[in-house]
């Protein structure tokens, strides 16, 4: 199942037209993005560029769904290899393939694992509860760090 829209939107239409077991669903909202997520086995994330912090990345680990992604920036850092997901190589479609079946290939208890580990990383790190405090301490930081500079200003 292939979600959302953009500028390869034909070249998935003709993927369709052509294999009969993948599905275009177009863009979607957010909460029946989620819902495809919570069914689908994995996401593949095969983005070829620096990403910041993509939704769609954080959707799959709230619906507890392990991803693999480039290796590559943000991704990187979210998708916690043989943890949350599988990295491969940007721009090898061999290694993209060989590590979906790395998690295709999981037997069922490592499988739910995984997806357990999805969900504990979503809640550990990306929820408003687990953000507040963070960016609270990123103010303070900063509110420090002005103090200091300013102190330093002050004694010249």
């Amino acid at each position: 199942r292939v979600v959302g829209d953009g500028p390869l939107e034909a070249v998935v239409r003709a993927a369709v037209a052509e294999v009969a077991s993948i599905s275009y669903l177009g863009r979607l909202p957010s909460e029946q993005i989620v819902e495809q997520l919570a069914h689908a086995r994995l996401l593949v994330f095969p983005s070829t560029s620096f990403e910041g912090m993509p939704l769609t990345l954080l959707e799959s680990l709230r619906a507890g769904t392990p991803v693999i992604a480039s290796r590559l920036g943000s991704m990187r850092s979210i998708i916690e290899h043989d943890v949350t997901g599988r990295h491969f190589t940007v721009n090898d479609p061999q290694d993209l393939a060989r590590q979906v079946q790395v998690v295709m290939g999981l037997d069922e208890v490592a499988y739910r694992s995984m997806r357990k580990r999805c969900r504990s990383t979503f809640e550990a790190y990306y929820t408003p509860e687990a953000n507040y405090p963070q960016l609270i301490e990123i103010y303070e930081q900063a509110i420090r760090h002005r103090a200091m500079r300013s102190g330093a200003k002050g004694g010249d």
